[in-house]
């Protein structure tokens, strides 16, 4: 609610040996506040020796820090049948923003669980993959027996072309869609409700509409900062450059700490071919640390364009370190080497984007180029 800190009322085996690599909070030093979780560490250890009893947050912490290793920990939660529903779907949430094919097969696979949670969360993290990955394997829970599974499937296809939607599935998606929309509506007297209601429209190529319910929301609730961000983009598709500009300043004068709206202000004065502004934004995004590999890659290409391939170089291998598996990141590394004759370093990520997606054509021609 943003009143007041809340707890889950959960007592729980104080773990501060987590809280010295995750930065976790544990009740050891929440007494004991002259000391530290190190101190504390020991102490848990020689009093109860080495070992831990298995916790999904074993998993689950690095899980979230979306490294090189965090795929294996959020497989291996989410598969693990005898681990709570809750921290199960938080796995499907993460493994949302891992994009490699053993991470859709896993979420793939999720939308048969008997947990509507976890059907729920396997949903919405299949947003993030190309649509070919599950076009066909989520038309079933279009007809869910749970409204908001229904629901979020709706929301799945509605971002496709209608023709797009597999026959077979396409009275069904009408059905779920109508419940959807319906739900949205009944949203409205909030302003969250005419937010979520204006990406709906937006997603259907209602620009106009869509500005509409977002300004709005905004009247209802003016600190609503990130509905500025959807309103930029909004404007744009509107063709309305000037107005996304502003909305985005505003939204910068409110949250000058936001990652992602310097990241949306490079974008955009990309596309207006202010090439010095966008670069300062970019930059900007990187310093506040954002965790977006979007961000590295395209800050990458735009150093590589104005021929700054040393910075790009740094730039996009600190998006890799964010996410090793993106493949943006692995293809835009693999050309950056290919274009200065560094082929084995063109190899190494190209080989790495080839067991990431390897049934992906779009790739052929450089893995050909490479010898892979």
């Amino acid at each position: 609610m943003g009143i007041h800190q809340r707890h889950d009322h959960s007592f729980r085996i104080p773990r501060p040996d987590q809280s010295v690599i995750y930065n976790t909070p544990n009740t050891c030093t929440q007494c004991h506040s002259n000391k530290t979780n190190t101190w504390a560490a020991h102490e848990i250890k020689k009093h109860y020796g080495p070992k831990r009893a298995y916790h999904f947050s074993d998993d689950l912490l690095p899980g979230s820090k979306l490294n090189a290793t965090s795929e294996f920990h959020l497989i291996k939660l989410l598969k693990d049948t005898l681990q709570p529903e809750i921290a199960r779907a938080t796995a499907a949430f993460y493994l949302g923003k891992i994009q490699t094919q053993d991470a859709a097969n896993t979420l793939l696979k999720a939308l048969l669980e008997p947990k509507a949670l976890i059907r729920y969360h396997a949903l919405r993290s299949l947003e993030n993959f190309p649509a070919n990955v599950w076009i066909n394997e989520a038309t079933l829970c279009l007809t869910d027996k749970v409204k908001a599974v229904r629901i979020a499937a709706a929301d799945l296809y509605h971002k496709l072309p209608k023709e797009a939607i597999p026959p077979s599935a396409r009275a069904a998606y009408l059905t779920a869609d109508a419940e959807n929309k319906n739900f949205l509506q009944q949203q409205c007297d909030f302003s969250i409700g005419n937010v979520m209601l204006a990406d709906y429209k937006l997603q259907e190529g209602d620009a106009v509409k869509a500005i509409e319910l977002y300004v709005r929301g905004l009247k209802k609730d003016s600190l609503m900062n990130y509905a500025r961000l959807n309103l930029s983009a909004a404007y744009s598709t509107a063709r309305n450059n000037k107005e996304a500009l502003q909305t985005l300043k505003n939204a910068a004068i409110i949250d000058p700490k936001n990652d992602r709206i310097f990241y949306n202000l490079g974008l955009l004065m990309y596309e207006m071919n202010q090439i010095k502004e966008a670069t300062i934004n970019f930059e900007k995004a990187v310093q506040l640390g954002s965790r977006n590999p979007s961000v590295y890659y395209n800050y990458g290409l735009l150093l590589q364009q104005e021929n700054q391939n040393k910075k790009a170089e740094q730039i996009l291998v600190k998006g890799y370190g964010l996410n090793p598996s993106n493949i943006q990141i692995n293809y835009a590394l693999s050309c950056l080497y290919l274009q200065e004759n560094k082929r084995d370093k063109a190899r190494y990520y190209a080989q790495k984007l080839k067991q990431i997606q390897p049934n992906n054509t779009e790739f052929v021609g450089l893995y050909r180029t490479l010898g892979i």
